[in-house]
């Protein structure tokens, strides 16, 4: 990828089972799939920015959210694709369930590229998408979660108080 680019989507869906990817393909991207953040709360920091500026409440960092978007990110990694639907035809809501959080509305960021290769970088990228930045201040929203392999970078929001 030359500069990267950036696919956003928001759903509030019924859902289905999901199936996760594994294997030697896997686990060769264990290595490359943590972010360059040198403080782990500086996500949390800069999307709570960005939805304070918008009037929004601060939401929390969800380790099954992380879940969810690590899948999808190992996925399109593993896979070679990039999208909003999994290699098995599975959907954010799907890979949001199977994590095991509980929602009413769900909405997913993506992005890839070497243009991206910092969380900062590609949060700042999403926040001045009007696309992502919907997603972003949804006042839907409680939690997020986020992932980064080879130079994908996924993030999912979802609300359970709707």
């Amino acid at each position: 990828m030359s500069i990267g680019r950036i696919v956003g989507a928001a759903l509030c869906v019924a859902v289905a089972g999901c199936a996760q990817t594994g294997g030697p393909e896997q686990d060769r991207l264990y290595a490359i799939e943590q972010p360059p953040v040198s403080n782990p709360q500086r996500p949390v920091q800069q999307i709570n920015a960005i939805r304070r500026k918008a009037g929004r409440e601060p939401i929390v960092r969800s380790s099954n959210l992380d879940a969810a978007a690590r899948a999808h990110a190992r996925d399109m990694a593993a896979n070679g694709f990039f999208g909003h639907t999994g290699s098995g035809g599975t959907t954010v809501a799907d890979r949001i369930t199977t994590s095991g959080y509980r929602w009413c509305s769900v909405s997913e960021n993506i992005a890839e590229g070497s243009r991206y290769n910092t969380a900062r970088k590609v949060i700042a990228g999403w926040g001045a998408s009007p696309g992502h930045y919907r997603n972003i201040v949804n006042p839907k929203a409680r939690a997020f979660g986020m992932a980064w392999a080879g130079d994908v970078w996924v993030q999912v929001f979802a609300g359970n108080r709707c």
